[in-house]
């Protein structure tokens, strides 16, 4: 990336992308900077992007990354053209279809936090040969309590393994790397949050860094009403729901048991301490934590830039339709009752309204002070 400044010709690096975005509170974690460093010396860990390295001064970091904002109503041109429409109960971007839906199969739908969707979709797209791989986040085993790993499944065991929304920073944008490379793979999944949907369209979009991307047939993007924390408050609040000291701990991971339980698992030394609690209690005491400074200046709620986002599911491209309707064809998915429909939309609208109205009151009060703020589509 360059910049002409007073006629000089400016390289932009790491030290850039650290003066620019990390240390001015606009890093979003999403990695995007570390998938596409071409001398791998960027690093994902629990205290964000770390140059372990010699910097060699492409410029891709920066040009992939959503923290300093992202051109959205320009994607969506680009993505969907006049197609889609915007629905006051979705207030999530363009779309044409909303369905409502759960996983049929028992299994699947135990495993998943809000109806096992994902993986029912994902199971059926590697069972017909539709990809070859997903791309999925993992909870870390040792890597810090706030960074989970990117990992890939290659069949239905693979991906119940790593069922369930894990709202936690991955890594899982460095193994597009991995998939580009292997002979095996034709086609990926690619499963992610919205910040993570748009690091990968500006891949897309790039000549020199299409090329990593393109094995990708479909970006599925799960809601997010920005409850990301950093590592120092999830060490605080998995102390606070199981009494463990956060600086005993050396891993952590966590389940659903049932609909209205959760278990944590917390590595003490060598040994896994089990904790089954009320999911309800879980969810607000992350709600009432501190969350990441990127998180409350983000809109983006459900991946406006994706092909399909869970939730309801909506879906916004052809080809993310396509591979809906064949997961619904084939049994799936089945629609569930009106009660499960209505807190879905429900959720879904409060959520969204949630999240775009502190993005707007955050951004109001950072320019109040002078602080820098991403760009506001």
């Amino acid at each position: 990336m360059t910049d002409r400044e007073a006629g000089t010709l400016t390289v932009k690096g790491f030290l850039e992308l650290k003066n620019e975005v990390i240390d001015i509170d606009l890093c979003t974690r999403c990695g995007g900077c570390a998938s596409v460093c071409p001398v791998n010396v960027i690093a994902m860990t629990k205290n964000g992007p770390s140059l372990v390295g010699d910097c060699i001064k492409c410029g891709n970091c920066l040009r992939v990354c959503p923290g300093p904002g992202t051109d959205m109503a320009g994607f969506e041109r680009k993505l969907f053209g006049g197609k889609g429409r915007r629905t006051f109960l979705s207030l999530n971007g363009r779309c044409i279809g909303r369905e409502h839906l759960m996983a049929s199969d028992k299994e699947v739908f135990r495993k998943g936090y809000f109806g096992g969707r994902v993986s029912a979709v994902l199971i059926g797209a590697l069972e017909r040969g539709d990809i070859d791989c997903a791309l999925l986040t993992d909870w870390s085993d040792g890597k810090g309590l706030s960074m989970g790993q990117g990992k890939l499944a290659r069949n239905r065991e693979e991906v119940l393994s790593l069922a369930g929304s894990k709202y936690v920073f991955s890594d899982v944008l460095t193994l597009l790397s991995d998939v580009r490379d292997d002979p095996t793979v034709k086609r990926a999944a690619v499963v992610c949050l919205p910040c993570q949907v748009q690091a990968i369209r500006k891949m897309e979009g790039d000549p020199a860094l299409k090329g990593l991307v393109s094995k990708v047939r479909y970006i599925i993007s799960l809601n997010c009403g920005a409850p990301m924390v950093d590592e120092a408050e999830w060490g605080r609040i998995i102390e606070d729901l199981t009494g463990v000291g956060a600086e005993d701990i050396n891993a952590f991971r966590a389940y659903k048991t049932s609909s209205k339980k959760i278990m944590f698992e917390v590595k003490v030394g060598t040994e896994w301490k089990r904790f089954e609690l009320p999911i309800y209690r879980y969810l607000l005491r992350v709600k009432s934590a501190v969350k990441w400074h990127r998180c409350t200046m983000c809109s983006d709620y459900a991946g406006e830039l994706s092909d399909i986002t869970f939730g309801a599911p909506l879906v916004r491209t052809k080809r993310g339709k396509e591979l809906l309707d064949r997961a619904v064809a084939e049994g799936r998915l089945k629609r569930p009752g009106l009660k499960r429909r209505v807190f879905q939309d429900l959720m879904d609208t409060y959520w969204a309204m949630r999240k775009k109205r502190t993005a707007k009151a955050t951004i109001r009060k950072r320019r109040k002070k002078g602080l820098k703020i991403p760009f506001v589509h």
